[in-house]
């Protein structure tokens, strides 16, 4: 039965409610429905409560029920036929009027109920309960609304002030007959205002936790977005400071990876499926960096750019990226064997490593990014374009740092665009010592004891 006029009361607050409306639209409209709605209940209560005490009453005078129901019933079904109306007028018109109107209505109507009783009955102080109405049901950013809603406040205190004078000096327009009935009816207003004022606190109250809900998971949206594009330490930097200080690093390492041959398999895709083919490459490597703790830092196109040893410095960084290349180049060749397996050429992949001095940082006031500089970067850059496909190049200063790790083959010096010569190394696994059997891919424990040796 409950499940049942639940969701007669849900359909009948969505009356009017828009698909295309805003959340706010929405609220204020299901607002202004149960309203109408508690106000329709109060009154088939009201009314049943003249019912049943016009039915107890037996006056001495026959004509003297009649004109109790004259005074007392009639305008409290009139009453309720106007809030059905405007009910389903809300149905009908993307407006809060109806309610307006009905309120405004309902302030009379209780304004000539208690000045038609004896002032100890306290009817006329019912319409104190009505006072956080207007502004509950109507949207506080429109400034016609918000004089409707003052305008009605105002008349309220006018009537309950003016009810309460008129009861002073005046005496009731029909009073009611008996005084336990006066009793009674002090009973049910006391009541029934101390029941609207215990919604009306529970509606705030429900309201202030929605809203502070609202703004925490916003707050955590918004902290999850900047942290997926920003390093921890540095968001929060920002986000307290409004701005961050470019850092110096003495030492780091930069790691760039180009796809050979994306141009032309790339004409023979469409969009979408390039899209696909970048996704799941990036994808992998982001999952890679955050295995080895590197910091990805961007890509262009179809490069790919991350770095070691920032934003927290550490003395592992040269190693990590390696580790980082091999996965790589791992995942490439395997795609490759795939891809050429169903008749399809896929692109090969190159790496350049390099390690020094760099500067990181976020500049801009739009669209962060964290990024980094200096020359070390360029040289990275360098290495990576001077790599043949399928290998990972590095710079002597990189291959110094790994040299106790992993076999690399020496190539001499390399003519670097706008640069002297460098020389570099190629790298090619893990040394056999530190290599779990013949792969050379996978670190064995006298591998991991000089990793954790050197981050000490």
């Amino acid at each position: 039965m409950f499940s049942q006029i639940y969701r007669i009361w849900k359909a009948l607050s969505d009356f009017g409610v828009q698909l295309f409306d805003s959340e706010s639209e929405k609220k204020y409209r299901r607002i202004q429905n149960q309203l109408l709605l508690v106000f329709i209940a109060a009154l088939i209560s009201l009314t049943a409560v003249i019912a049943a005490l016009a039915y107890t009453y037996k006056p001495a005078q026959p004509g003297v029920l009649n004109a109790y129901l004259l005074v007392y019933l009639l305008p409290t079904v009139t009453m309720l036929g106007l809030l059905v109306v405007a009910l389903f007028a809300m149905r009908r018109f993307a407006t809060p009027y109806p309610v307006i109107f009905s309120l405004a209505a309902g302030v009379l109507f209780i304004g000539l109920m208690g000045i038609a009783q004896q002032r100890g009955s306290l009817f006329y102080l019912y319409n104190l309960a009505l006072l956080p109405i207007p502004f509950i049901a109507v949207p506080q950013n429109r400034r016609l609304y918000q004089v409707v809603a003052i305008t009605v406040t105002v008349s309220i205190i006018a009537v309950v002030l003016s009810s309460h004078w008129f009861l002073e000096f005046y005496a009731p327009l029909l009073p009611l007959p008996e005084p336990w009935m006066v009793s009674v009816v002090a009973y049910i207003t006391l009541f029934s205002i101390l029941l609207t004022l215990a919604a009306y606190f529970y509606y705030i109250w429900r309201q202030n936790t929605e809203t502070e809900q609202s703004l925490e998971n916003e707050r955590r949206k918004s902290d999850a977005l900047l942290l997926n594009i920003l390093p921890a330490h540095v968001a929060h930097e920002l986000k307290d400071r409004g701005s961050t200080r470019p850092v110096l690093y003495d030492s780091a390492t930069v790691l760039f990876t180009d796809f050979v041959g994306f141009t032309q398999i790339a004409e023979r895709l469409t969009p979408s499926e390039l899209i696909g083919e970048l996704d799941k490459c990036f994808s992998h490597f982001d999952s890679v960096c955050r295995k080895h703790g590197l910091e990805k830092l961007k890509t262009i196109g179809d490069a790919y750019m991350c770095a070691g040893g920032l934003p927290l410095p550490n003395r592992t960084h040269a190693v990590d990226c390696c580790l980082a290349a091999l996965a790589m180049q791992a995942f490439m060749r395997e795609m490759q064997k795939l891809n050429e397996s169903g008749g399809h050429a896929y692109w090969q992949l190159r790496i350049g490593l390099n390690s020094g001095h760099l500067v990181a940082g976020v500049i801009g006031a739009q669209k962060f990014s964290y990024d980094i500089w200096g020359d070390r970067v360029n040289t990275a850059s360098r290495a990576e374009s001077t790599a043949a496909p399928g290998r990972i190049n590095m710079t002597e200063t990189t291959y110094e740092l790994v040299k106790d790790f992993f076999h690399c083959e020496r190539r001499g010096s390399v003519d670097v665009k706008n640069k002297a010569p460098i020389a570099m190394y190629y790298l090619v696994g893990l040394l056999p010592e530190l290599s779990n059997g013949s792969d050379s891919l996978t670190p064995n424990a006298a591998f991991v004891d000089r990793y954790r040796r050197l981050q000490a």
